[in-house]
């Protein structure tokens, strides 16, 4: 596990092995408050972003993130106002609550395909999404206070099969 970073560099692209081990997960608030990455580059091989690992990163525009990676934690983006690039890969199962919360400059997401579960408040006041596509994704309900506060949100594709829409999903749009 990562458990924190230090560094100043604009650019970050995280080892995928230190001292001969295995990474395999971004620890909780690993990356939390970092005013300098503006691009970062996630390894295969890592499986979690714990909570609130790259929570206020506020230069943050762009993250690439693995195949190997199945779980997205509780406000992992939380507050990182600056991005519009979260590059997820096909085999997320789960994103945990108010992951992108406040991510104002995210435009559009769409859900990779294996996603089941999206925690409460995982887009809430992400003001500039337009667009969140969970068409092709394995999403089975659609939880409360989702996409609280996403006033510019015009288009929601959902897959056949939800099984229930959340307290006040879409309140405040």
């Amino acid at each position: 596990t990562l458990t924190g970073y230090t560094g100043t560099e604009s650019y970050v692209r995280i080892p995928s092995q230190i001292d001969g081990c295995d990474v395999t997960i971004i620890g909780e608030s690993c990356f939390a408050g970092n005013i300098k990455a503006e691009k970062i580059f996630v390894p295969e091989g890592i499986t979690a972003l714990e909570d609130y690992a790259f929570e206020c990163c506020s230069l943050l525009k762009k993250i690439y993130l693995p195949e190997s990676l199945t779980r997205i934690g509780n406000g992992v983006f939380s507050g990182c106002c600056s991005l519009y690039l979260a590059d997820l890969q096909d085999n997320v199962e789960t994103i945990g609550d108010g992951a992108f919360l406040e991510c104002t400059s995210l435009i559009s997401f769409i859900a990779p395909k294996a996603l089941r579960k999206v925690g409460a408040f995982a887009f809430a006041n992400c003001t500039g999404l337009i667009k969140a596509d969970f068409h092709d994704s394995s999403l089975e309900a659609v939880s409360d206070r989702m996409f609280y506060f996403c006033g510019e949100l015009s288009t929601v594709r959902l897959p056949e099969g939800i099984s229930s829409i959340g307290v006040r999903a879409f309140s405040n749009n």
